[in-house]
């Protein structure tokens, strides 16, 4: 549960972007794998990793605000 109703919009925000980011990151790197492109598979590895990066600190976030 969100900790203040004003952070849910922030919150849904930095979800969707980051699932987004992770799954055309995977889809790049299947693609770059596929066609024997090293900067596509380079891509989509920035991509998945910059799409962890917001889920996780999204996670890190939402535990922190948490009431004990």
């Amino acid at each position: 549960m969100a900790a203040s109703a004003s952070n849910g919009p922030v919150f849904l925000v930095k979800k969707l972007a980051g699932l987004v980011l992770l799954v055309l990151g995977v889809l790049l790197i299947a693609l770059g794998l596929a066609e024997g492109s090293t900067w596509l598979t380079v891509l989509g590895v920035i991509l998945a990793a910059g799409g962890a990066v917001l889920l996780a600190l999204k996670i890190i976030q939402r535990n922190q605000a948490a009431p004990p």
